[in-house]
């Protein structure tokens, strides 16, 4: 398996692992206690956080409705808060704004899944997804109507007309089918001039959030799911860290392979 190159100065912003399994009941004071101790050297503040759950209803000759639920998600933070394990009903989270390399967000992944499996264990495992969202900035003399000779051609957005003619907003999404069965890789991306994609916000810091301005979002999404007459594998470790492994590197390579070396020397290698 290749490895990702590691930047002194990287442009990711949020990195993300998602774990989905057949929904649960909810945890009860002792089952969080539990996941309490068992993260405690990695994640040790704790927050409850309650969200309303919307299903859209569908019958026919009867208007379209709506029913909701309120369900509690369990986060467990770093103490500078920016990184993040949560437990929800039918979902466990990895979410960090400080990633600090693929062997450290492993650990994080597989720390909740013994801790989740020790505490109150789930039937199996639905999908597997990996997240990275990449911000990237160059230096202030830069011209934000062309990102021409800091990422790819393939990126930029396409020249009509006459020079009077200069982007200022571009989004675009692409999904591909990865080799393996049950594996796909959607990517969005663009130049962007504004805020930031990634705020802080009351469950997740962000150090040094940079101010609103000209940047290049590069969003890869990976994923993983049983395609029809596949089993559902049980929710175990080894399990999902290889399926993350599996995710983790299409998404490095699609990011080496959209990036330029003027990129690389004059921005991501600088100290």
């Amino acid at each position: 398996m290749s490895k990702s190159i590691s930047y002194p100065n990287p442009p990711l912003a949020l990195a993300v692992i998602e774990i989905r399994h057949p929904r649960t009941g909810y945890l009860s004071r002792g089952d969080v206690a539990a996941l309490k101790q068992s993260l405690l050297k990695l994640t040790p503040l704790q927050k409850e956080e309650n969200v309303t759950e919307f299903q859209m209803v569908l019958q026919p000759n009867i208007p379209m409705g709506a029913n909701s639920a309120q369900t509690t998600n369990h986060r467990f933070l770093t103490r500078d808060r920016q990184t993040s394990i949560t437990f929800g009903a039918d979902v466990i989270v990895v979410e960090t704004t400080a990633y600090k390399g693929w062997t450290d967000i492993k650990e994080f992944a597989s720390a909740a899944i013994t801790a989740r499996q020790a505490a109150s264990p789930v039937d199996g495992v639905e999908r597997v997804g990996l997240r990275f969202i990449d911000e990237i900035r160059v230096p202030a003399s830069f011209d934000s109507s062309g990102w021409d000779g800091w990422v790819a051609e393939s990126l930029l957005a396409p020249k009509i007309g006459s020079d009077q003619l200069r982007p200022l907003q571009q989004q675009s999404v692409v999904q591909y089918a990865l080799p393996t069965i049950s594996y796909t890789l959607t990517l969005r991306y663009g130049g962007v001039n504004g805020p930031p994609v990634i705020v802080p916000g009351p469950n997740l810091l962000r150090a040094n959030t940079p101010a609103p301005g000209a940047f290049f979002l590069i969003d890869t999404d990976a994923a993983w799911a049983p395609v029809e007459g596949q089993a559902v594998p049980e929710l175990e470790s080894n399990f999902v860290i290889d399926t993350i492994d599996r995710l983790h590197e299409p998404i490095a390579q699609v990011f080496e392979e959209l990036i330029t070396e003027k990129l690389r020397n004059e921005v991501l290698n600088v100290v």
